[in-house]
């Protein structure tokens, strides 16, 4: 299947980690992760466990995918944003906003 290699029948998290193994990968999670303040490297290693993690709030399927600060560690939001930037390039990429609550100062 496209740009990773995979069956249709290899799952979610073996999709997940082919997408991190992309040379294109290390680049944009890095940038991500700076721009957020976080480690890359810690980013890369919670995006091993990202599926089974982040299936637990799954509610419905709208078409969207919506990536909620007050749902997803910074460490973990920032994989999926690069994850979903990475995507972003392909044909019919997935549709995706985050969502960020307004800091109070």
């Amino acid at each position: 299947m496209g740009k990773i290699n995979l069956k249709r029948t290899d799952g979610v998290q073996k999709g997940l980690n082919g997408i991190v193994r992309l040379d294109e990968s290390r680049e944009i999670i890095s940038k991500v992760a700076d721009s957020r303040d976080v480690k890359g490297e810690e980013v890369r290693q919670n995006m091993a466990t990202l599926y089974p993690l982040l299936s637990r709030y799954a509610h419905g399927n709208d078409g969207c995918i919506v990536l909620k600060d007050s749902i997803h560690p910074d460490n973990e939001r920032a994989g999926l944003v690069g994850i979903m930037e990475i995507q972003g390039g392909w044909p019919r990429p997935p549709a995706w906003r985050e969502e960020k609550k307004e800091k109070k100062e």
